[in-house]
């Protein structure tokens, strides 16, 4: 009784060991990590583990953000917040095609306001979400501003720079036409 007894606490304590080997192999292959992450992705003290994460390949490929741009366009967007007005607006760029913009003011506007021009953090890729329109709604209404929102066409379909010339052929469009769209130069 005594030996079987000495028996399961001796597998006990294998698998102690076991588990204690394990947990020592990846402590330091999260150290190895990210030593190596820092080393190749520096970043400004506070945010040390941001460059911590990676997205593997197969989330950002082409037919992947297709399907999210696809459901996103779909999506319904909310309403404006009271005392804000929603303008849609289109812009031609410079190889000739039309983008929507669209602009978030206060519904009584004085002779002009500033006005806050917003690019949603999509990274060229995926076509804004509703939650971005009610925040950029909210920002108008807070700061009592314009703000004008270019939906820039996407790398799933336009490759790069072309998104990044959008959001160029709006900032133009905004500073060619501030006098009627009533913004404070």
């Amino acid at each position: 009784m005594e030996r079987q007894f000495n028996r399961k606490n001796q597998r006990g304590n294998e698998t102690i060991m076991k588990f204690s080997y394990y947990a020592a192999g990846i402590a330091v292959a999260s150290a190895a990590w990210c030593k190596s992450r820092s080393r190749r992705y520096p970043l400004k003290k506070g945010y040390a583990i941001m460059n911590k994460f990676v997205i593997p390949g197969f989330f950002l490929s082409r037919p992947v953000i297709k399907l999210a741009n696809h459901f996103l366009n779909n999506m319904k967007l909310p309403d404006p917040p009271s005392g804000i007005c929603k303008e849609i607006k289109w812009i031609e760029t410079r190889d000739k095609q039309w983008l929507k913009f669209t602009l978030y003011k206060p519904e009584k506007l004085a002779d002009s306001i500033p006005c806050f021009i917003y690019f949603h953090g999509g990274g060229f890729c995926l076509e804004d979400a509703p939650y971005i329109h009610a925040n950029v709604a909210e920002y108008a209404k807070r700061a009592k501003c314009m703000v004008a929102f270019l939906h820039y066409r996407t790398s799933d379909r336009y490759p790069f720079p072309v998104p990044f010339q959008d959001c160029c052929a709006g900032i133009e469009y905004i500073f060619r036409n501030y006098e009627t769209l009533h913004i404070d130069k």
